[in-house]
């Protein structure tokens, strides 16, 4: 019986250490990569960036569209992400302001840019297609685009972040300077 009572002891420790592990590492948030086709002339950057991250099966990130001067990209957090790791299937939606539209008598409003995305992450690219909308206009005209964006070799994420709540505080700095004004 002390045999017994040892042995389930044991086996008890373990299953708990286990369930620690398990918590630990679901807690923990690893960098998937940073996606992107954006080229740059001297002055002005053109193109779109995805930047990944990943905690147990949950994807999450941010988007930026760059259209003009270089610097201080438009950027928005990944929404309403599905991700498929069997198929390789993606899609996601971010909202951003991208530039400024005219509203009458001298006043102005950061623009309502809404993108999304439905194509697939597969072998270090993403692939798909790209529909973007702006919502001020009375009837918005969507322009959609095919993309191919592909994973950039530094392989270090650009938020120092080990935990989804240190990536989020990261991400809030960035998207209050840089994130939609809406």
């Amino acid at each position: 019986m002390k045999r017994f009572l040892r042995c389930f002891q044991y086996c008890l420790i373990a299953a708990v250490l286990v369930s620690l592990c398990r918590a630990a590492d679901a807690g923990s948030i690893s960098f998937v990569g940073d996606f992107s086709n954006i080229h740059s002339t001297t002055e002005h950057s053109y193109g779109y960036s995805v930047q990944l991250w990943r905690q147990g099966d949950k994807l999450f990130g941010l988007f930026s569209s760059a259209s003009g001067l270089s610097g201080d990209t438009p950027t928005g957090q990944l929404e309403d992400v599905r991700y498929d790791p069997a198929t390789g299937k993606l899609s996601f939606t971010s909202r951003l302001s991208v530039a400024a539209v005219y509203m009458g008598k001298g006043k102005q409003e950061p623009t309502h840019d809404v993108f999304s995305f439905n194509g697939s992450l597969q072998n270090n690219i993403i692939t798909g297609v790209l529909t973007h909308e702006e919502k001020h206009q009375t009837k918005p005209r969507p322009i959609v685009t095919r993309v191919r964006l592909t994973k950039s070799k530094t392989s270090e994420s650009p938020l120092p972040s080990s935990t989804y709540d240190e990536w989020r505080e990261s991400a809030d700095q960035i998207l209050r300077v840089r994130g939609p004004k809406w």
